[in-house]
């Protein structure tokens, strides 16, 4: 399988509701995430505004859908 002017890229984050996701500029998404207890703030550069409009729904939509969904607890191995 072969793909031309395709990039892809795994988000490893937790996505939560009411997750800060913003559009900034005209082709980037800005978030706000957790890791190990810190804030990390990450900006995604996408290659046109349109690719920018997509994300942003979907990501958008993945969030909205995790309301009804608990979220996952890492149980403690001490």
């Amino acid at each position: 399988m072969c793909a031309y002017n395709a990039l892809r890229v795994i988000l490893n984050v937790a996505l939560f509701f009411e997750m800060h996701v913003e559009r900034s500029q005209e082709k980037f998404v800005k978030l706000l995430t957790f890791e190990s207890s810190q804030l990390i703030h990450l900006v995604i550069k996408l290659s046109n505004s349109n690719a920018d409009d997509n994300l942003y729904e979907a990501l958008m939509d993945a969030i909205s859908s995790a309301l009804n969904q608990p979220f996952p607890r890492v149980k403690s191995q001490m």
